[in-house]
């Protein structure tokens, strides 16, 4: 029997043995995890015009933009009001300042301030929103629903034919193009 334990127990100088179960099992639980916790997103074409060095001057802009510039909307929103900074078109580089609180009244004040400015030129389709970071998401809203959608009581605006409000809008679009933003200080 000694004979036999010393067989059992003898190795070759060199050789080991490696356990790889503890090995399999856990890389099995590591693709579970990975194929249940694994976001799956679906790639899309974006377009990009990438400037490159060329010889050839700027191209002119159009004889009408450089006499008349439209006009630049920016509304500032803080918890107790909402602030309409215009600039450009005609006003040149003296911004003006309009102050609206965001009750009703306000809101109301301030779309007929934006319908003016969009009757007045219709290439005003865009504003940017600067947001507070206390303004409430409910107060967000109520000011882009009073951008986007103009009320019933007012007239239609005088818009080109190829024109289609934005998505979600029910009745005649004011301001149809948004850009969200974010004021850090």
């Amino acid at each position: 029997m000694s004979r036999l334990k010393k067989k059992k127990n003898h190795r070759t100088p060199g050789s080991f043995d490696i356990n790889v179960t503890p090995m399999v099992d856990m890389f099995s639980v590591l693709i579970s995890f990975l194929l249940v916790a694994a976001v799956f997103s679906a790639t899309g074409q974006a377009r990009v015009d990438v400037p490159f060095l060329s010889s050839r001057p700027p191209p002119d802009e159009k004889e009408e933009e450089k006499k008349d510039p439209p006009v630049s909307l920016t509304l500032v929103i803080t918890p107790e009001k909402a602030e309409l900074q215009v600039s450009g078109g005609k006003i040149g580089d003296n911004p003006e300042n309009f102050e609206f609180l965001l009750g009703d009244a306000g809101l109301d004040e301030l779309q007929a301030k934006l319908y003016d400015y969009r009757k007045a030129d219709t290439r005003v389709d865009t504003i940017t929103f600067m947001t507070d970071e206390e303004v409430t998401y409910e107060d967000l809203i109520k000011v882009v629903d009073t951008v986007r959608e103009l009320k019933p009581s007012r007239p239609p605006l005088d818009l080109p034919l190829d024109f289609k409000p934005p998505r979600g809008v029910d009745g005649a679009a004011l301001i149809p193009k948004i850009i969200m933003g974010n004021v850090i200080l």
